[in-house]
């Protein structure tokens, strides 16, 4: 799964913060306004501030923003963050003061990349806890081109504390300065925190695993790609998926089981259109291939393994209505239009109304295929980040979410390595997700990258995926498909854990079908991680 990861200019990026415009947001329900006779000094003069990367530090990322490590406190140049999921800010007062406001400037400049984070979570430190004290919002899309300055602050009256923290996501870019802790100067025995006030979750920290409710059985699941460029690309014969439901020996015997679920989903040239849609559903569900291919090749593999009653778990896509994408259709006579309008101006209105016709049109189709060897578990949105700079892109994911929820079905993601709303996944409506650790795009041997995802996995939840190539599997794929199962077996993300599998266009079945030795490697141990995997 291809998604190329923007990491801006950082020659751009060097001239901005200047000729723009300050708001303030603040909001606290829990926090008493401050008394009118109270002394508020600033606090930060006594003070260290420290930044940690929640989650893995990524070695490129984190050399691309040490251009931009300029102090948060005292100066007007911008200290910037790049992806890396999310950011702590901490500062360490000198002693216990009880608080007044706390408070941080950011940039939005998203021609360049930097943008608002989508809140900033204000926090206080207690007896080994965190306390939310408010979450504030931008005051301004993050759609808006135009440079915005925002200082977003919250009010912290009836807090004592001696650490406080601020907490954000990192989607792209985020640019900070002028981090502020205003307060009362004399000093405290002991921090006091209201009891209005909620700690702060704690981190996970496991994997998704394939008994946990979140992976609906799912223990290990194919992606397969149809309705592609060419023929040979787009079309899976019965042949094509035999060895994938089941170990196919060199004399074409089988002799046990492989992945138990297929991930139907089509490829990124399908286009936004309702035929389009409407094409890939009459191709998915087309005689003699795709569905019905695989519902045929289970039943050989259930005969010849003598396993009648065995079902594969199928996951269908609900493609992603992409805004200003123009005109995609007419449903009862209604143009529907996804580039927007007077009264729907981000088209939510519109692209609700493709994607519940799309997944109507979707289930009928299966319920009249009545596949006798397999069993829909869910709906994939067809999507790898939540990108909070496309206009209504929150909405119209929880929309998705609610109507595919409205057909009692479970809807999943698999993001891309530190995508664009990969923290927030369950707060979207997700049922599973599972992440891509992109470790064979980096076309280096670093098996730092899949660590990392390990900790991300472990840290939101998540399954792993694991991915054999991006094309043709070369003797260099091959060795870092085999070091991702080699990693995930040592490090304990093999047993036990949901995986998902990409092998490109049936990267997996030629690998089946070939006579050199490396490539059929490939084949056999994904079977022998697959057989680890299923007996935990």
């Amino acid at each position: 799964m291809l998604s190329t990861l923007l990491l801006g200019s950082t020659a751009a990026l060097a001239a901005t913060g200047a000729g723009t415009t300050t708001t303030n947001a603040t909001t606290n329900s829990a926090i008493t306004a401050p008394s009118a006779s109270a002394t508020v000094s600033d606090l930060m003069s006594g003070a260290s501030v420290q930044v940690s990367t929640v989650g893995p530090t990524d070695t490129t990322f984190h050399s691309q923003e040490a251009a931009y490590n300029t102090p948060l406190v005292g100066s007007n140049s911008w200290h910037g963050f790049l992806r890396q999921s999310a950011r702590n800010i901490t500062v360490n007062l000198d002693g216990y003061h009880a608080l007044n406001t706390i408070s941080i400037q950011m940039e939005q400049q998203g021609s360049l990349g930097i943008y608002f984070p989508n809140q900033i979570q204000f926090e206080a430190y207690n007896n080994g806890k965190w306390y939310t004290i408010g979450t504030v919002h931008p005051a301004v899309p993050t759609t808006n081109v135009v440079t915005n300055v925002q200082t977003f602050s919250v009010n912290a009256s009836g807090i004592t504390a001696q650490k406080v923290r601020i907490h954000f996501p990192v989607d792209v870019w985020v640019f900070a300065r002028n981090v502020d802790v205003q307060g009362n100067l004399a000093t405290a025995t002991s921090a006091s925190i209201p009891t209005t006030l909620n700690p702060v979750p704690s981190e996970g920290t496991s994997p998704m695993l394939a008994t946990s409710t979140a992976a609906h059985g799912i223990h290990n699941m194919l992606l397969v790609y149809t309705d592609g460029a060419t023929a040979s690309q787009s079309v899976w014969s019965t042949s094509d998926f035999l060895p994938m439901v089941a170990h196919q020996q060199p004399d074409g015997t089988l002799n046990g089981e492989m992945f138990d679920t297929f991930l139907f989903l089509p490829y990124n040239s399908l286009k936004d259109t309702q035929a389009g849609w409407s094409g890939y559903i009459t191709n998915l569900f087309a005689p003699n291939q795709q569905l019905s291919a695989l519902n045929a090749a289970v039943a050989q593999a259930n005969q010849a393994l003598n396993t009648p009653n065995r079902k594969v778990k199928v996951v269908l896509t609900m493609p992603y209505p992409k805004f200003g994408d123009g005109n995609w259709g007419t449903i009862n006579g209604q143009e529907i239009n996804f580039s927007g309008s007077v009264g729907d101006p981000v088209a939510r209105g519109a692209r609700d109304a493709a994607m519940s016709w799309y997944l109507n049109l979707l289930l009928q189709n299966w319920t009249s295929a009545n596949f006798t060897n397999l069993q829909l578990a869910g709906i994939y949105w067809g999507n790898e980040q939540v990108d909070y700079s496309a206009p209504g892109e929150v909405q119209i994911v929880q929309d998705a979410v609610s109507d595919v929820h409205q057909h009692n079905l479970p809807i999943f993601w698999i993001p891309f390595y530190d995508a664009s709303g990969l923290d927030s996944w369950r707060s979207f409506g997700f049922d599973a997700a599972w992440l891509q650790p992109n470790y064979v795009e980096l076309g280096t041997n670093n098996t730092s990258r899949l660590t990392n995802a390990e900790q991300l996995a472990a840290t939101y939840g998540l399954g792993m995926e694991l991915e054999v190539a991006t094309g043709a599997i070369t003797p260099t794929a091959a060795t870092f498909y085999n070091n991702t199962i080699n990693q995930l077996t040592q490090d304990e993300f093999g047993g036990g854990v949901s995986h998902a599998f990409y092998a490109g266009s049936k990267g997996l079945v030629q690998a089946a079908q070939s006579s050199q030795p490396y490539l059929r490697a490939v084949y056999d141990n994904t079977y022998n991680f697959i057989q680890n995997t299923s007996v935990k």
